[in-house]
């Protein structure tokens, strides 16, 4: 077990990836890299601690454990991808996270995420290919790319909140139906990859330019492919039902378009 204590950040030294944490090596005193990683299995990040640097844990191969305490507020980019935590509660004290966190986690299986958090940020769960379930706090505004790529999410809600979703957000999952609330804005390829749906449901309207960005048109390839059908659902008379239909008008049958007001 690694106990981290005191007050600030928990750092590391110099930079590049192959920097390391001095206080994993200490706490076994081993100066050899690699024992150092297998050894530790449990982290206890005592109050205290206001922040994890980025790569502040990452790549611990058996570390399957880890309690974080109500003083934290940040966790840094890679913090601890590719280790094989199986569950993690964010405290509701933290309010930012950075890029892939839990990049990589194989056996994470049960995520407590804050409820202050906006941002689900780049890659943060991807490759998690335990992750079955989530549940997304209500403030979030912003998903990033790749955010939940290669998981095995059977389902997600998004919050009424969200105006921005990143590339690929559910690439690689099996997830058959997503909604896309209202407030939705800007899907940059964001459905992409996700060639598992069978339903789409947008709950308003998007600009020609922002329906074109969605990766939709990707999903009705494949579709038309493998022979197998994709229902839109949107907003009757719209821009959102015209594109799709001229899109189905002109090369694919097997998707149709249903009014959902």
């Amino acid at each position: 077990m690694l106990t981290c204590s005191g007050g600030g950040e928990v750092q590391i030294s110099g930079s590049g990836v192959e920097s390391w944490i001095p206080t994993v090596q200490n706490a076994i005193f081993s100066t050899d890299r690699s024992e150092a990683k297998a050894a530790v299995e449990k982290v206890v990040v005592e109050e205290g601690i206001t922040s994890l640097a980025k790569w502040a844990f990452n790549d611990l191969e058996n570390l399957k454990e880890v309690t974080l305490p109500d003083t934290l507020t940040s966790i840094g980019n890679t913090a601890f991808d590719d280790t094989a935590i199986t569950s993690i509660r964010i405290p509701d004290s933290v309010t930012k996270i950075d890029d892939a966190v839990f990049r990589g986690c194989k056996n994470l299986s049960s995520v407590t995420l804050p409820g202050g958090l906006t941002c689900i940020p780049d890659s943060m769960f991807s490759g998690c290919e335990s992750l079955t379930g989530i549940q997304i706090p209500d403030g979030v505004t912003t998903i990033g790319s790749s955010a939940f790529s290669e998981t095995s999410l059977t389902e997600l809600t998004l919050p009424g909140g969200v105006t921005e979703i990143g590339f690929e957000f559910i690439r690689d999952t099996p997830i058959t139906r997503i909604e896309i609330p209202a407030s939705v804005e800007n899907m940059d390829s964001a459905l992409y990859g996700a060639f598992n749906l069978t339903e789409i449901v947008l709950h308003g309207e998007l600009s020609l330019k922002a329906i074109e960005e969605t990766g939709l048109k990707g999903l009705m390839q494949y579709a038309k492919q493998n022979n197998k059908g994709l229902t839109v659902y949107g907003p009757s008379g719209g821009v959102v039902e015209g594109w799709v239909n001229k899109q189905i008008s002109e090369s694919y049958p097997l998707c149709k378009f249903i009014a959902n007001d």
